[in-house]
């Protein structure tokens, strides 16, 4: 609610305003609030950039920055950008203005959001510094392009801002009837959306035209009217350039006295704006932020080398690991392989003594059906009554028979294949 309430009065440089800030800062830092804290410290900046105090508004710039490249908050580090690049514009760093809003823009095209009221800021900003550049035909073209935008989203603020810096840009090129007729459309727009903040540009704008068309007193006049809402708003910027153009219409009026008075306030308020010890310290925080950003960078880089040293490492472990796997299981399957051909070694050995002994028992029946007992038995009694009764030729004659019985079925067994 706090940062909320600040950023309704972002241009008002209201002191309240600053208060709301820091009391939202030092809750987002208690409650540990990143987005809180990163919005509180842009709405610091943003009471000191109103106030002209370019130093000031961009060390909480750059603290806001740091934080949202910290956590990678997208939208934050476009604003965060934005506001640095505003910082430029004003302190004449306009190059490095120029090019932090057109990556502004990049990161909103990459992001398609190409119709928004974040691009239509991006792009007034971008015009703006494309106007102190004095590159006024493209701020020209990107007023326009943020005036689509504003009409297509019904942007009231926008719709006024826009038409008073196209006011700007015409009176700068001459083009004074067109500058008037923005600045009628930027009135307009003032009254009806009640955008009091813009109506000290708009009576500056006026009183330069009107003096240019030759009518120094109604010059002066919108000028006196611009510079009571400026000193009001205590928008020291544009309070400086009113203060310049009253003391160069005065002065053109012959009214020396007044013109010397507004060339001192003029002095004094631009050398509150700019002096040399601000642009140095603007130059120095600028400085230090690309420094601890590259430093960021190189940290992000070399972890990013660890973290693919390890992947390799893991990788390699994991290659290894494979290897093993794969070894381990050819080394198993080979122990199966020879425990299976031993197995079957043995089962062709068992088979070839089982055969054998089945052929043996074979053989073996086939001579005991071949060889009668009862023939054997007789025989043999027969050849040993011949013995016994001392009949030599006939026991010898019998035997040797007996003999070639024998041995021819024997024979015969050995070539007989068992059934």
């Amino acid at each position: 609610m706090l940062i909320d309430a600040c950023v309704n009065q972002t241009f008002s440089a209201n002191e309240l305003t600053l208060t709301w800030a820091e009391q939202a800062k030092r809750i987002a830092e208690k409650i540990k609030y990143s987005t809180g804290l990163i919005r509180s410290l842009n709405c610091i900046g943003n009471y000191y950039y109103q106030r002209g105090l370019y130093d000031k508004s961009l060390l909480h710039y750059l603290d806001a920055l740091k934080l949202a490249d910290k956590v990678n908050d997208i939208d934050n580090i476009l604003i965060g950008k934005s506001n640095v690049a505003n910082v430029f514009t004003h302190t004449k760093r306009l190059p490095e203005a120029i090019a932090l809003f057109k990556s502004c823009d990049q990161l909103l095209i990459t992001k398609k959001d190409t119709l928004t009221q974040k691009r239509a800021a991006i792009l007034t900003n971008l015009a703006t510094a494309y106007s102190a550049n004095q590159q006024h035909d493209s701020a020209i073209y990107y007023y326009k392009k943020v005036y689509a935008i504003c009409s297509k989203l019904n942007i009231g603020f926008g719709l006024g801002l826009t038409q008073s810096n196209l006011a700007s840009e015409y009176f700068t090129l001459g083009e004074y009837e067109k500058a008037l007729e923005a600045l009628q459309q930027a009135e307009t727009y003032s009254k009806e959306f009640q955008l009091d903040f813009l109506d000290g540009n708009i009576y500056k704008t006026y009183g330069r035209v009107y003096i240019k068309l030759g009518n120094l007193t109604k010059g002066i006049s919108y000028l006196e009217q611009a510079l009571v809402i400026t000193e009001r708003n205590k928008d020291l910027s544009v309070l400086a350039s009113v203060y310049q153009e009253l003391y160069l219409a005065e002065a053109s009026n012959k009214n020396y006295k007044a013109a010397f008075g507004y060339a001192v306030q003029f002095i004094s308020v631009n050398d509150s704006l700019f002096n040399i010890n601000k642009e140095k310290t603007i130059a120095e925080l600028s400085t230090q932020y690309e420094t601890e950003k590259k430093e960021l960078t190189i940290q992000q880089l070399q972890q990013e080398k660890k973290i693919s040293e390890l992947q390799a490492q893991q990788k390699d472990i994991q290659l290894i690991a494979l290897i093993g796997i794969c070894l381990f299981i050819v080394v198993a399957a080979y122990l199966l392989f020879v425990r299976y051909k031993i197995k079957k070694e043995n089962q062709a050995l068992n088979a070839q003594i089982t055969y054998e002994q089945n052929l043996n028992k074979s053989i073996l029946t086939s001579i005991k059906s071949q060889m009668n007992p009862h023939f054997f038995y007789n025989a043999l009694n027969t050849i040993q009554s011949y013995i016994f009764s001392d009949d030599k030729r006939n026991a010898s004659a019998y035997l040797s028979k007996f003999s070639a019985l024998t041995r021819m079925i024997l024979e015969m067994s050995e070539n007989k294949e068992p059934s």
